[in-house]
């Protein structure tokens, strides 16, 4: 009777779940994600960084891709919520992976690249006790969405739903609200939370404030969202049940 089941769920997985991308979908998230990542870089140029600086880049490419990862997940929820973004649930599969793949790109920059262009992070930096909190947490996060980006293969998704069901390939992308809260830890015992709130004692309006500060807000109102969408999911499911 379950395999019966899950096999039928298997079959609607088109439903809930895009299985492939078109090129425009693929085209769509790559220009997202880096118009994302190119306003922040340009949002730090008043703040006195170098527009053409790596470590600069590397910023925005963080940031940009953290942005878009929680829009991703959005819109699921926001679809929940209101029954609309049927046409843009299309692109949670393709911005999702190309996130994914930014988050890389920032790994890479900042283990092997940025340290001699910012002055720190050097292999000394990331072996310091001090730092140790800030890695964990950036590689907890990193190893959630490689594992949900996996997950985003035809084969995989069709394989954990006949097993599974409908309800375990869910479950998986659930993690996703654990990497994102990761990713705010990440920031904050990078110290960026410190800068944040120096700017709110001492505010200079000649420049923008920091860029994370806008990675705070988005997550607050992110996991707002997350949590309005499960009190109203599980109210309806009261009203059903009775």
């Amino acid at each position: 009777m379950l395999a019966a089941k899950n096999t039928k769920s298997a079959n609607n997985v088109r439903k809930y779940f895009t299985l492939s991308n078109t090129r425009t979908q693929w085209s769509i998230a790559f220009c997202l994600v880096l118009a994302l990542t190119i306003f922040y870089v340009e949002y730090h140029v008043p703040r006195g960084r170098e527009r053409w600086s790596l470590f600069t880049w590397n910023k925005g490419i963080s940031l940009g891709a953290t942005i878009s990862l929680m829009l991703t997940m959005s819109f699921s929820l926001i679809s929940q919520l209101t029954g609309r973004l049927k046409s843009v649930m299309q692109l949670r599969r393709s911005l999702g992976i190309v996130s994914a793949a930014a988050i890389v790109i920032h790994i890479i920059l900042s283990l092997f690249f940025i340290a001699e262009d910012s002055g720190k992070y050097d292999l000394t930096w990331y072996l310091a006790p001090e730092n140790y909190a800030t890695n964990i947490f950036g590689l907890l996060s990193a190893i959630i969405f490689f594992t949900m980006w996996y997950h985003s293969y035809k084969s995989t998704v069709v394989s954990i739903i006949k097993n599974k069901g409908l309800m375990g390939l869910k479950c998986i992308h659930r993690f996703g609200y654990l990497a994102i809260a990761f990713i705010v830890l990440h920031l904050v015992y990078l110290n960026k939370l410190d800068g944040t709130v120096r700017w709110f004692k001492e505010p200079d309006f000649s420049q923008p404030p920091p860029g994370t500060l806008t990675i705070y807000v988005a997550a607050a109102l992110f996991f707002l969202l997350v949590i309005v969408a499960n009190v109203v999911y599980l109210y309806n499911k009261r009203l059903e049940n009775k």
